[in-house]
């Protein structure tokens, strides 16, 4: 296994759990500004511009889970055919020294 790619691969698994809870942290926040909103009404117009970023951020934090999720795979499906291609080539040693 190559060290660069492995070194990617742990990257990436540490920045996708980084951003999962980035996002339940988002969805929490959520949560609390519409228990705001039952609460108190005169800042209805404030709750509600703030209900609709952290909407916005959590969709494009999907997006980004979306994405390194397919980097990942892309990158494990990788490992898997250098694992195979060494295999190969060792076996073909073998039967070359036997």
């Amino acid at each position: 296994m190559n060290r660069v790619t492995l070194l990617i691969f742990s990257v990436l698994v540490v920045l996708q759990a980084s951003v999962f809870a980035y996002a339940l942290n988002m969805n929490n926040q959520l949560e609390l500004l519409e228990e705001q909103v039952v609460q108190s009404s005169p800042e209805f117009d404030s709750v509600i511009q703030n209900q609709a970023l952290l909407n916005t951020d959590i969709h494009q934090i999907i997006k980004v889970i979306k994405g390194l999720i397919i980097q990942v795979n892309y990158l494990t499906n990788e490992l898997e055919q250098d694992k195979v291609k060494k295999q190969d080539n060792i076996s073909q040693d073998n039967i070359t020294i036997g």
